[in-house]
């Protein structure tokens, strides 16, 4: 049984957090993703696999929001963004509110990448006040080699609506994609950037480069609202499969371990 925040009673969640249970906070966006995934796709990816590692731990889901901060795709179609500020009052008070309860472990998901700057900003402030407060982020973990990461990122600028993603929302969501709407390959990447990603070996100093390269907005980086240069038609190909059970079964690990350390109050009170 999944244990959901918003499904439980006040009891039951005493109850939880005296058993030392963690907080799995997840959170997405709500953008355009292309003709043939659903603009939710960011949100509902991160909640499914979030749920899947808490039935696994007993630990407690929370999604606070379904907005996130889209600013890349504003002005595009479906997508509703939340203002950088308030969103990272809206993270910061939820995490302060929490720890004034006596909760002590938080782990953070986000299924949109742009909603990182804004989450870890958040943390910060929620640690100033509550500084053994015990909050983890996902970001970057479980770690994926140089050549993954470079060969998705930046060989096939699979960052939005692409094969990978076209993938993980067929695999927890199949039911959502839109099969007969998928788009074909993006061909609007500038010719710098694509020159510069052709090179035979791309070191760390030509991968900083390129990120820097791209522009900002989707607009200017394809017609079709996907950002990778392969077809997402070819999401049959990605192991999806493995990928996630990995993924799942790392954070698994991780809190099952951290539980068995101990617990701390937030507050530094020792109340």
């Amino acid at each position: 049984m999944t244990l959901l925040f918003h499904e439980l009673t006040a009891v039951r969640l005493k109850e939880l957090q005296q058993k030392g249970a963690v907080i799995l906070l997840s959170f997405g966006s709500i953008e355009q993703h292309s003709s043939h995934l659903p603009v939710g796709t960011d949100y509902l990816c991160s909640l499914e696999r979030v749920k899947n590692i808490a039935e696994r731990t007993e630990s407690i889901v929370l999604a606070p929001l379904q907005l996130g901060y889209s600013f890349n795709h504003r002005g595009m179609f479906g997508t509703v963004s939340l203002d950088p500020k308030l969103m990272t009052d809206l993270v910061a008070g939820t995490l302060e509110q929490l720890c004034e309860q006596g909760w002590t472990k938080f782990l953070l998901f986000s299924g949109h990448n742009g909603n990182w700057g804004v989450l870890d900003l958040a943390v910060q402030i929620a640690r100033e006040k509550y500084p053994l407060a015990q909050i983890i982020s996902s970001k970057g973990l479980p770690p994926v080699s140089n050549a993954q990461f470079s060969s998705r990122f930046f060989r096939e600028f699979d960052y939005h609506a692409g094969r990978v993603e076209t993938a993980i929302l067929n695999y927890y969501c199949p039911e959502l994609l839109d099969k007969a709407n998928i788009p074909v390959p993006n061909g609007k990447i500038p010719e710098e950037v694509l020159n510069l990603a052709k090179k035979e070996s791309l070191d760390q100093t030509d991968m900083i480069i390129l990120k820097a390269m791209l522009p900002q907005r989707t607009n200017l980086l394809s017609d079709t609202g996907s950002w990778g240069v392969s077809s997402p038609s070819d999401y049959t190909d990605v192991p999806v499969r493995q990928a996630m059970e990995n993924y799942e079964s790392f954070f698994v690990r991780l809190i099952e371990k951290w539980k068995s350390i101990g617990r701390h109050d937030p507050s530094g009170t020792g109340s």
